[in-house]
């Protein structure tokens, strides 16, 4: 052999290995990316209480203990009979015209393959644990190289595990308190930015962005905002704006348009929704900044942000701009129809993502300043998906999986065991059994129709939640309605009816800002009550007992019996509440009664007009007689406002 053939199979042999080298570092990368991806789904899996998850009880945390029903009402009634009128709450309001489909609908295909109450809970659960496969699977599609995909998996655990706000929507304290729409519609919205991008970069599969927005508007319309927003900031910072346009575009248009048989009527019905008037959160930096350990992600985004201004990354440069957005919103729009705190969870998510990318550039540089560049795509993500898993699980008191442990730092493991145990996980559930009982037996008797009840703060450490008295539509099979429902901006009825709560209780809810509430006055409230046609009335405390013995409307037809365990949760003001209940039925309720006198128009008035007007009717005995309208007959007097 010549010395050049030596040298030319030496070089072939190098090249071989070095093949081989690149393939077994490929091979491992790969499988190191899926693990941290399994292992970040399932470490939130397995914090859902999958025990619990798959037991038949039903769910009663936060607003999902009259989420429930509703969701059982469509599954059992509206989706075999097409007919979204819900005449469970409220004297009958529209099912899902200005509440979200999408989430009922996957119930309703869940509950052929589990019971209802599993197939209830396995949805609200889904969006918290698809959360990390979605940002991964944005990552690959946004076309990240290793270990990003990987980190934007891990991130997640940090944005689902915040503590720092309990309602507004996508972290686990938001999904258990009853807003688990809004996380299915998070997890459609970011694969939605995903395959946008997607097919920026390659002109392949547009027809899927559509399909995607559709399902994001259909579980949420809030992330749908924030999609939009996304799509503006993408295209800013797209280098062909005009191609980014020519894509984007017609993808809104059509997703909108897929969604347009609920999206067309919710928009068109939206006059007549009513507002809640919620207040503004304040505290701009200390709820942005929360204290440790929250803190940690936006001073990591802020070292992100610095990398992809110098590296030109357009991604993050627009989720940069999508977090900036996220906290203008929050700080300066009004809460309207979208009450400010909303803004928030996008500010998080966001910054989790430019977070997920400074570990990544970070983990890059310090591997490569020791020479071992190449191990970044593997270590940077297993260090930073086990260090994650690791802080999280001390945080929580889990290690490695659940456990009741006293040191615990995070509320979420209780709050789990809480809401999956279920109605019947809670002390008051054999009292609860009576009380539905009470009803269904009396109701046979006397005829179903609507109910309404003395408001209580105190049974949610006996019931489970103080929105369980909405449930009894579902428990007495439909015999049952209450004049208070869970879907407050569903109906024109709502601040009429908590103008009564007003009246009936000794410590009302109150939660519509800027209504004219009374004092308790039974008397004026149980006159109300008859006149929208509420035929029975619940009260649960003594003194509610003691003012319902003089009045002639209300004649007392059975109880249920007090919860073995009172003395022991009624203290300080709760004491005034007792969880013994008196079921009375009020005379001269009928559902229609003739007029006495004609109508009167008051013509040219607002909405907000409008609602003082009858505010003021509703609540002066001697005008109720003559009914007042917004429109009507020639024939029918006007009067100005």
């Amino acid at each position: 052999m010549t010395e050049t053939s030596a040298t030319a199979s030496d070089s072939e042999q190098n090249t071989a290995s070095s093949r081989t080298d690149e393939t077994t570092s490929e091979l491992v990368a790969r499988i190191v990316t899926y693990c941290i991806v399994l292992g970040a789904t399932l470490f939130t899996f397995i914090q859902m209480r999958p025990a619990l998850l798959f037991a038949n009880t039903t769910d009663v945390g936060g607003d999902n203990a009259a989420h429930v029903v509703a969701n059982y009402y469509f599954v059992y009634h509206v989706f075999p009979h097409l007919s979204a009128w819900d005449p469970q709450w409220f004297g009958g309001f529209p099912l899902y015209v200005f509440y979200f489909p999408l989430p009922a609908v996957l119930t309703t295909i869940l509950s052929h393959i589990f019971s209802f109450n599993v197939a209830f809970k396995l949805v609200t659960a889904s969006g918290s644990i698809l959360l990390p496969v979605a940002a991964y699977l944005f990552g690959r599609l946004v076309g990240f190289a290793r270990p990003i995909p990987a980190l934007l998996s891990v991130a997640m655990l940090a944005f689902l595990f915040n503590t720092s706000y309990t309602i507004d929507g996508g972290n686990l304290p938001s999904t258990l308190a009853g807003e688990y729409s809004f996380s299915l519609s998070l997890v459609f919205a970011i694969l939605f930015l995903g395959t946008l991008i997607y097919s920026l970069r390659t002109g392949r599969r547009r027809w899927v962005a559509p399909i995607l927005f559709a399902f994001t508007l259909l579980c949420h319309v809030v992330p749908a905002l924030f999609a939009v927003g996304g799509v503006f900031a993408i295209t800013l910072f797209w280098r062909d704006r005009r191609r980014a346009l020519r894509y984007a575009l017609p993808m809104g248009v059509s997703g909108g348009l897929l969604s347009a048989f609920w999206l067309l009527r919710f928009a068109v019905d939206l006059p007549y929704a009513s507002s809640m008037g919620y207040t503004r959160v304040t505290g701009f930096w200390r709820t942005l900044l929360p204290a440790s350990p929250e803190l940690l992600v936006p001073l990591l985004a802020l070292i992100g942000l610095l990398y992809a201004v110098v590296r030109g990354q357009r991604v993050i440069l627009a989720f940069a701009a999508m977090a900036i957005g996220s906290a203008l919103a929050f700080q300066i729009l009004p809460s309207g129809l979208v009450f400010n705190g909303r803004w928030l969870p996008f500010w998080f998510l966001t910054t989790a993502v430019i977070a997920a990318y400074a570990v990544a550039e970070l983990g890059t540089s310090i591997f490569g300043q020791i020479g071992f560049r190449w191990v970044s795509p593997i270590a940077t993500p297993a260090l930073a998906g086990l260090g994650s898993i690791a802080l999280i699980s001390a945080y929580l008191g889990v290690l490695p999986i659940y456990s009741n442990a006293s040191n615990a730092s995070s509320f979420i493991p209780n709050w789990v065991h809480f809401n999956y145990s279920g109605y019947q996980g809670e002390p008051g559930w054999q009292n609860f059994q009576n009380l539905t009982a009470m009803l269904t037996h009396e109701t046979k008797i006397y005829g179903c129709g609507r109910l309404d009840y003395e408001y209580a703060p105190n049974i949610t450490t006996i019931y489970g939640s103080t929105l369980v008295p909405m449930s009894f539509p579902m428990w007495t099979n439909g015999c049952v309605a209450t004049a208070e429902g869970l879907y407050y901006e569903s109906s024109t009825a709502t601040p009429y009816h908590f103008l009564d709560q007003s009246e009936v209780s000794l410590q009302a809810s109150n939660p519509v800002v800027g209504l004219p509430y009374q004092t308790t006055n039974l008397a004026d409230g149980v006159r109300h009550l008859a006149l929208t046609g509420v035929r029975y009335f619940l009260a649960n405390s003594v003194q509610i007992e003691n003012m319902a013995k003089s009045d002639p409307l209300l004649t007392e037809i059975a109880s249920a019996p007090e919860y073995a365990g009172a003395a022991e949760t009624s203290t300080g003001a709760a004491a005034k509440i007792t969880p013994r209940f008196v079921l009375y039925l009020i005379k001269d309720s009928p559902l229609v009664r003739p007029l006495s006198y004609l109508p009167v128009v008051e013509s040219n008035i607002s909405k907000a007009q409008w609602l003082t007007v009858t505010e003021n009717w509703y609540q002066t005995e001697t005008e109720r007689p003559v009914v007042l309208t917004k429109s009507g007959p020639a024939s029918w007097l006007r009067v100005p406002v």
